[in-house]
């Protein structure tokens, strides 16, 4: 499956992580790189979608940098579950695999699209590293850059506005690291404190 590209949004790293992205280039289809400092995940994920918007596929998935797909069929299965789906469909999920270094960790999460709009008062029921957004929901909307970890969670709120909006894939999508920046212990309480803060934008309580 070639349908794709990749799209690397780099945050002016001074390693060798440009070099090292660029050697694959060959063996891509297409591979589009920008480096230049951001301020975060969602700055940067805002920056890829403003300067590529004509090189956006109809369905977009965003992977950090510990991230990676569970398998080199994995697109072939998604485009075949998605080739024919209905247009009032945005989303669709994938499950995860969540995995640590050491080898020490080991789990899946599945999907559960089917309850997603009514759980987001709570959180959500799948994992945003294997998701796949449609392209339209970037026409006008964009992520709240001020969030450090949960600007997808703010973004899913405001764009995800009908139960029938996602649907499972129950394709195994993405292995995920633990060591990621919403797993990290030490970002505890920052992400306690955006997701109060999201609670509080989208589903204040009623006096």
């Amino acid at each position: 499956f070639r349908d794709f590209n990749v799209i690397i949004q780099d945050g002016a790293s001074r390693d060798d992580s440009v070099a090292i992205a660029e050697c694959f280039a060959a063996r891509l289809p297409k591979l589009i790189l920008r480096s230049e400092k951001d301020s975060g995940i969602y700055d940067a994920w805002n920056k890829a979608l403003d300067a590529h918007v004509q090189q956006l596929g109809e369905w977009i998935i965003f992977l950090g940098a510990d991230d990676i797909l569970a398998g080199p069929d994995v697109l072939e299965r998604v485009h075949e579950n998605l080739v024919n789906c209905p247009d009032t469909l945005k989303y669709a999920c994938g499950d995860i695999e969540f995995f640590s270094e050491d080898g020490s960790e080991r789990r899946i999460r599945k999907a559960e699209a089917s309850k997603a709009y009514s759980y987001f008062p709570l959180g959500m029921s799948f994992a945003h590293s294997a998701l796949f957004h449609r392209k339209c929901v970037f026409a006008s909307e964009r992520f709240d850059a001020s969030y450090r970890i949960v600007g997808d969670y703010d973004f899913l709120i405001r764009t995800w506005d009908a139960q029938e909006a996602g649907k499972n894939l129950n394709v195994l999508v993405t292995r995920m690291s633990t060591g990621g920046c919403s797993n990290n212990v030490g970002n505890a309480q920052l992400l306690k404190d955006e997701v109060d803060r999201i609670r509080r934008r989208h589903f204040p309580v009623r006096q």
